[in-house]
């Protein structure tokens, strides 16, 4: 299944958030987030019935993976796995969300266990 090319837009832009926000955890040069390993599918929003574009990035390599959901009203929410270490704290995920006109993201952190 090809989405539509709004859809494909919304990845390209979630690709380059958490792409940045994971960059201090990629090899030099490397991609973690790539828009071209996403297959997709349609699902329908059970309470609107309207349709949602489902992405999803198979595990790699390493075993990271990820996922995106683009909505009927152009929202979406995305996020994908880093699975590093640093300075005590295990970096789980990267996520991004937003609409076209705005993106925001965050890096998900846990602390070790002492």
């Amino acid at each position: 299944m090809t989405p539509p090319g709004d859809v494909i837009g919304l990845l390209s832009a979630a690709c380059e958030r958490m792409n940045a926000l994971a960059a201090a955890w990629q090899p030099p040069g490397g991609t973690l987030v790539r828009a071209d390993r996403v297959v997709w599918q349609e699902k329908r929003d059970p309470f609107s019935g309207a349709p949602v574009h489902v992405g999803r990035w198979p595990p790699d390599a390493d075993g990271r993976r990820g996922e995106i959901q683009v909505n009927d009203d152009g929202s979406f929410f995305a996020e994908h796995d880093v699975l590093a270490w640093e300075e005590g704290q295990f970096v789980e995920a990267v996520t991004a969300w937003g609409r076209s006109d705005r993106l925001c993201g965050e890096v998900r952190r846990l602390t070790a266990p002492d």
